[in-house]
């Protein structure tokens, strides 16, 4: 009777942890993040696993676009028709966006879900050009409520120094005409969005630095807003505590329900189900230059192994341990 007992506590815990895991979507969206717009095709690619739903694509903002806040797409780009990915139970569209889009291609865009059931969800991604005036620190930031958060940039001219910083395609931030680095106190959820920071008179070029803040709806280490009364768990290897439902969002090439589980430095998704090197994406052997986007608190980041605004510099003894934990 006891060992019966024991089974029916186990069997519970396991059930608890499957529910657990399945709280948060399983959703990414990927792209380069700084292009040569004058002699580059690039792409933006969503996956979607152990859901079922419809995958679509937006720019959000265009600022070298003729209409800077728009949500059609660049010109010459092209979509391919939602269909099952080549991993299982996985939907997978592209959007192809080929040199011919010139420098309409800079701007924030986001991946768009809408699910089968009811129900939807959105990713926004950058694309920056690799000749920019300016290179931000990182591509996207999370805070916490009540944080203080420094955006800075680097200039590739010292020399120039009339710079503009941008929130939203909004007009100029007149207080920080003219800096590297934009100070904020107290931050809130309306201090989330897209920061901007291009030479004065030379936004239309597609030289500038784009940055995404998020901040989540709690301050740190807690979540179920307003209240912000529960205990997140300790995300591991750089996953984000979900501020609505206190699950550990994972980086790429980890899982698990405190991402502690690794799974290699060509592997994402919140199970490791999909590969860098998979058909769709071209058969690249590595996730070597690619960011990666997933549904907010999380932001971008690079894949397991990599750093730098391009994702492209490798963090050898991190990708060394990871390859060995895999085998």
């Amino acid at each position: 009777m006891a060992d019966r007992v024991i089974v029916v506590f186990l069997l519970l815990g396991l059930l608890t942890e499957i529910t657990v895991a399945s709280a948060t979507l399983d959703f990414t969206c990927i792209t380069k993040p700084r292009i040569n717009i004058d002699d580059e095709d690039t792409y933006i690619a969503a996956y979607l696993h152990g859901s079922n739903g419809s995958l679509s694509f937006r720019q959000t903002l265009a600022p070298a676009g003729t209409d800077h806040n728009t949500e059609t797409l660049p010109p010459n780009s092209s979509l391919l028709a939602t269909a099952q990915s080549l991993q299982e139970s996985a939907v997978f569209n592209k959007l192809e966006l080929p040199v011919t889009g010139g420098k309409t291609r800079i701007g924030a865009f986001d991946c768009d879900v809408t699910m089968a059931g009811g129900g939807s969800s959105s990713i926004t991604t950058i694309i920056m050009s690799s000749k920019a005036d300016f290179v931000p620190r990182r591509a996207s930031l999370t805070a916490n409520l009540g944080d203080a958060v420094n955006l800075k940039v680097t200039a590739a001219d010292l020399n120039s120094q009339k710079y503009r910083w941008r929130k939203d395609g909004s007009e100029s931030i007149r207080s920080q005409k003219n800096q590297l680095s934009y100070d904020l106190y107290n931050v809130t959820n309306s201090s989330s969005g897209i920061y901007e920071v291009h030479l004065n008179g030379k936004r239309r070029d597609g030289s500038q630095a784009l940055m995404q803040l998020i901040v989540r709806d709690c301050k740190q280490s807690k979540w179920n807003p307003p209240s912000c009364n529960m205990d997140c768990p300790t995300c591991l290897n750089g996953g984000v505590c979900d501020d609505t439902n206190g699950d550990c969002i994972c980086p790429p090439g980890f899982s698990g329900d405190l991402c502690k589980i690794p799974e290699g430095p060509n592997r994402f998704g919140q199970t490791g189900s999909f590969r860098c090197d998979s058909p769709e994406l071209g058969g690249g052997p590595t996730c070597a230059g690619t960011l990666f986007c997933l549904p907010d608190p999380y932001g971008c980041s690079c894949a397991a192994g990599y750093q730098g605004i391009d994702c492209n510099e490798s963090k050898y003894r991190f990708q060394a341990v990871i390859e060995i934990l895999v085998k």
